[in-house]
Formats: C-alpha cells, structure tokens, sequence
C-alpha cells in the first residue's frame, strides 16, 4: 500500500463498499452494517502481503481471461486512496483493481487491471478472502451480545423437551426456579454465563431461516436464553460442529437469523454448566 485506504470497493457474492466511519470504525455501505475493525484489518493485510506463486502469463488479452474464470472474476477489490481535486475537493480514486478467479485446474489466479499479465497465488489467500469477505454480511461486527452480566435475572436452557431455569439473586449466587432440577454450581455457572453476555462471534457463516438446518440448527437442538431485569431477552441456539472444530451457533440481529461460529471451550462449558442431565445431542 502506498497511500492510507479511504474506500474498497468489493464485487463478490454482493456488491458493497467499505468506507472509514467516526471513532475508528468502518462502514459497510449500502448494506449499512458497521464493519468488525478487525476483520478489515484482516482483509487489507491479506491483499498486501499476498505473494505471487507462480507467473502464469504475460500477455493476456481480454478475450483470453475466461480461461482463468476471470471474465468475471470470483472476487474483484478495488482499493482507493483519498485524491485532492484542483477544486480543493477530496474525492477517492482507485490505487490497484485486483481481480482472482478459478478454474478446472484447480489453481487460484489473480490479475491487476493496469498489467496484461496473469500470475497464481496460494489457495490460503484467497480461501481466505472467501471465508471473512466474499458477502457484505461477512464483515458484520462481530458482537453478537453485549450485556453486563449484573444485569441478568435468570437463564433459561432448553434441550430435547426439557427445560431449565436459574435466576441469579447476586453476583456467584444462582438458584434453580421451581420445576427445575439439577445441580447449580455458582462459580462456573456465573463465569459461563459471562462468556455469554460479551459473546463475540469467531466468523459469520450463514444469515436466514433458511440456512439453519445446513448448521445443525435443528428442533430440539440447544438453546439458552439470557434475560434482563427489564424485561429484555436474547436467545443463542447451538448447532453442529465445524470442520474446523468451532462450533455453529445462531441468534436473532435486527430480526434476522444470524450464524456464527464460537470457540469450542466456551460451547464445552454451556454443556457442562447450564445444560447438563437436559439430555444435550
């Protein structure tokens, strides 16, 4: 990068801009999400620090681009840097149009638009660039609660038919309401359910009704529920495990069904702690 970033400009699953906002944050425009700081940091030190594998071809004119599945291409950023017009006007103009695409091969290429020529990268990168941008919902702030734990009253924890409440009275102090059974321990049950009142998301992967049955997030499966002494509630549902050992779960944002992926340890201590005996899949 030789200038700061003022905009990106992404075309992929959706089309969307990446724009700086007030107190350090970044904004998805025109989707309107306030973007995680960390995962656009993540994307610009991808594309910067992408290295070339192999040089494919020098001279490749546009007709010939669709060999390398870049007419269009999979994934297209345009990095734009802030320009002063002779007006003394600030406006953002392009600094480098990368473009990636695939083909049968099995080989990921990459083009920028001022060279003829065409080169690989490693799969890595661009699976990468897939996994934290290649829809617009995918840089979402990845804050899915954010609620003090002294502000809770009780957690609900349904499982298979069965349901468990516990009403916190004070800080390490937790009882079960009537009709519930099981054992509460106040320390591990307190500290658990502080994991999930700041609970953050490790990647969105899906959003919808529609993408809950692909994620485990099946009738029956996992569910607790958090409520506050206002009255307010928010409802975190666990379903299947990753491939990469993280584990699905969903929430409600905004009314829509969000999906995400939360470490193991944290989902390993709602089995033990909130939900154990309720005959958890």
């Amino acid at each position: 990068m030789t200038a700061p970033i003022q905009e990106v400009e992404v075309q992929a699953g959706d089309h969307y801009e990446i724009r700086p906002a007030k107190d350090a944050l970044w904004m998805v425009e025109p989707q309107n999400l306030v973007a995680d700081p960390m995962v656009v940091k993540e994307l610009l030190t991808t594309l910067s620090e992408m290295k070339i594998v192999e040089y494919v071809k020098d001279l490749v004119t546009t007709p010939g681009l669709g060999e390398y599945g870049l007419t269009p291409p999979s994934l297209q950023y345009i990095l734009k840097k802030a320009v002063k017009t002779p007006s003394g006007q600030l406006t953002n103009q392009p600094l480098v149009d990368l473009a990636f695409g695939t083909n049968d091969q099995g080989k990921v290429f990459a083009r920028c638009s001022d060279e003829n020529s065409v080169y690989s990268i490693q799969k890595e990168d661009y699976d990468k660039l897939l996994r934290i941008s290649s829809s617009s919902w995918q840089l979402r702030n990845r804050q899915v609660a954010n609620v003090d734990v002294e502000e809770i009253s009780r957690v609900t924890v349904q499982s298979q038919g069965k349901t468990r409440q516990m009403a916190r009275k004070g800080p390490y102090q937790w009882s079960l309401a009537a009709g519930s059974q099981g054992i509460v321990q106040d320390l591990p049950v307190e500290e658990t359910v502080k994991g999930l009142c700041k609970l953050m998301a490790s990647a969105w992967v899906g959003k919808g009704e529609g993408e809950r049955a692909r994620f485990g997030l099946v009738e029956g499966a996992l569910r607790v529920t958090l409520e506050t002494k206002t009255g307010t509630s928010q409802t975190i549902e666990f379903g299947g495990e990753s491939r990469t050992g993280f584990q699905y779960a969903a929430t409600q944002l905004d009314h829509e069904t969000w999906i995400f992926e939360l470490t193991w340890p944290l989902y390993r201590d709602v089995e033990t702690y909130l939900a154990k005996g309720l005959g958890t899949p």
